[in-house]
């Protein structure tokens, strides 16, 4: 998936790329990394936060799931979250 912006505009703002960045990862719960976007893998700005781009590299694997895991290790790296895809993070909310 692409997303493109009018190359008439200057650029993005911070509050947009902010925006952005929760879109592709929203870091505020584990479960809202997962349920985070994974499939967007470009948007047409050359000024692009490292973050957002590492968040686009990700979602470039064909696997959501897998995409979904690395984000949450990304930002939890001391939490073993094997149980949790294993039951398709169905009793995440509740442990949360």
């Amino acid at each position: 998936h692409t997303l493109r912006f009018d190359r008439n505009d200057a650029s993005m703002t911070g509050a947009g790329w902010s925006a952005l960045s929760k879109l592709l990862c929203d870091t505020s719960s584990i479960n809202n990394i997962y349920l985070s976007n994974h499939t967007l893998t470009y948007v047409g700005f050359g000024d692009t936060p490292s973050n957002i781009v590492q968040y686009l590299k990700l979602n470039e694997r064909c696997d959501r799931r897998a995409v979904a895991k690395c984000k949450i290790l990304l930002h939890h790296p001391d939490l073993n979250v094997e149980p949790f895809f294993l039951h398709k993070l169905k009793f995440l909310p509740i442990v949360m």
